[in-house]
């Protein structure tokens, strides 16, 4: 909206980060291909002591997060990474019915389907891939899509560029992520005309605070929308799983947020689509 009241067109980077390796999540999968098997047990039991209660991107929850998914394979523990709920969190989420109706679809098959579908035996190629074929037009470009259409703005993205795509995946893996540098290319061509605090500046992704939010403000709408007769009598998740969910998000014993943020806007499209249309 801010946007629009001075421009028509505008830029974006979508692209950058899966064509480019940026996201710290490619570096993480590939540290934790290399750990040695005989260590990944105790290190994973090591994660179990860590604490919940700590903000989002903060290094000991991401630290707690890359020893939890050391037992898995690179398919495994990168939807795990991504995903909200696990197998089992869905397993003990779903009412008998609707578990038997999606029984079919399962997510780590869908990410390892995508990393298996490229020609590569890289894994930093493979990922990048599956987020190529999955991440972007999934997720990104459908709410980049979304946000400026509502206000009649034009986005354009120019690291969506196919060339430039295909020169990018034909690249050498250390041209794109050298050590723990992501994007290193893109630095090194850019480190004249970019100052060195915005060219190595860590990466900020654009999350709201819904941890405080769902605490505070929107403590009673959650509970209100999710408990409420007419989302139970759906038949899809179970009010037990659901208020437990609630109960430890509330006491702070661990952070449900975007589990709880899926399960909320899931709802309310029902209600706006599903139900209205019916009626």
């Amino acid at each position: 909206e801010l946007t629009r009241r001075h421009v028509t067109v505008a830029l974006n980077g979508d692209g950058g980060d899966e064509s480019f390796a940026g996201y710290e999540r490619y570096y993480a999968n590939l540290m934790a291909a290399r750990v040695p098997g005989l260590l990944c047990a105790p290190l994973r039991a090591c994660a179990r002591f860590l604490p919940h209660r700590q903000a989002r991107w903060s290094l000991l929850r991401r630290t707690k997060r890359f020893l939890g998914g050391l037992h898995a394979d690179a398919a495994q523990r990168y939807i795990g990474w991504l995903c909200y709920f696990t197998s089992d969190m869905k397993r003990a989420l779903y009412e008998p019915a609707f578990a038997a109706e999606v029984e079919s679809c399962d997510s780590v098959a869908l990410m390892s389907d995508a990393l298996s579908g490229c020609d590569s035996t890289g894994l930093l190629d493979r990922t990048l891939a599956a987020d190529v074929s999955l991440y972007l037009p999934y997720d990104l470009l459908v709410k980049v899509d979304i946000a400026s259409m509502a206000h009649g703005l034009e986005a354009r993205s120019p690291f969506l560029d196919h060339e430039l795509m295909e020169f990018a995946a034909r690249l050498p893996m250390d041209m794109k992520l050298r050590g723990s540098v992501s994007k290193y290319c893109l630095k090194k061509a850019f480190e004249k005309q970019l100052p060195r605090e915005i060219l190595h500046r860590r990466k900020m992704g654009f999350g709201v605070p819904l941890q405080r939010w769902f605490q505070h403000e929107l403590r009673q709408p959650l509970h209100d929308v999710l408990l409420d007769s007419r989302t139970i009598r759906r038949g899809y998740f179970r009010k037990a799983a659901v208020e437990q969910l609630l109960h430890e998000h509330m006491h702070q014993r661990a952070d449900h947020s975007y589990r709880l943020w899926a399960l909320l806007v899931f709802e309310l499209w029902m209600r706006e689509w599903v139900d209205r249309s019916v009626a």
